[in-house]
Parts: structure tokens; sequence; C-alpha cells
């Protein structure tokens, strides 16, 4: 069970990761956009 919790949380994390990039390099274009 404990492992389990432990693959949920560090997929969690990855996309977390993953989401917070994509953001950044939306908000880069726009800027370049602008």
């Amino acid at each position: 069970a404990a492992l389990i919790s432990m693959i949920i949380v560090i997929s969690i994390v990855v996309l977390g990761t993953l989401y917070y990039l994509r953001r950044r390099r939306e908000q880069r274009h726009w800027h370049t956009y602008k």
C-alpha cells in the first residue's frame, strides 16, 4: 500500500512540474507576442 501511495505522489509531482513548465513557456510566448 505504501509503495502505491508513493508512486501516486511521485506521479502528481511530475505532472505538476510539467504543468508549471508548460505555463511558464506560455507566459514567455505571451511576453514575446506583446
